[in-house]
């Protein structure tokens, strides 16, 4: 099996997919550098809080399955080049702003943490961006479409 990345799941750049959403929220800290701390700190535990016994499989098998890339977890979460199974820190600017971007079978993503501060709150922002190009054809780089019913490849 091959598992090697295809030409549309490699993201250098979180403009290049397609926006999908956005969440904001205000924290009443008007300090960014301590919200930055926490989001730091949420991403480097080995558990997402919220997500619990998510059905996003971001390790062992069902990681395996997808070829989440990455697959493991690396480094500081706040440090560009550092990663987290399924996803590269591929931008940091501390108190600011934090993009990570990964691939699986089926999609190429990135989810992007802006931080804006002022006198009385700082308001945190997640943009998830995405492409759904389809399933690979055998690790070609070639979509291919399957059929639901019966999870074979349509011509």
């Amino acid at each position: 099996m091959n598992t090697a990345a295809t030409d549309h799941d490699r993201v250098t750049s979180t403009e290049e997919l397609p926006r999908i959403d956005e969440h904001t929220t205000m924290i009443r800290v008007d300090d960014p550098g301590l919200v930055w701390s926490a989001l730091g700190d949420v991403l480097g535990r080995s558990r997402v809080p919220g997500l619990g016994r998510s059905r996003i499989p971001t390790t062992g098998y069902g990681a395996r399955l997808l070829r989440v890339h990455p697959g493991t977890r690396s480094g500081d979460p706040l440090l560009a080049g550092s990663t987290l199974p399924g996803f590269t820190v591929i931008r940091a600017e501390p108190g600011k702003e934090l993009a990570l971007a990964g691939h699986h079978r089926f999609s190429s993503y990135a989810l992007i943490f802006r931080l804006v501060a002022d006198e009385h709150c700082t308001t945190l922002s997640a943009e998830t961006r995405a492409a759904f190009p389809g399933v690979s054809a055998g690790g070609s780089g070639s979509p291919a479409r399957y059929s639901q019913a019966r999870g074979t490849p349509v011509r």
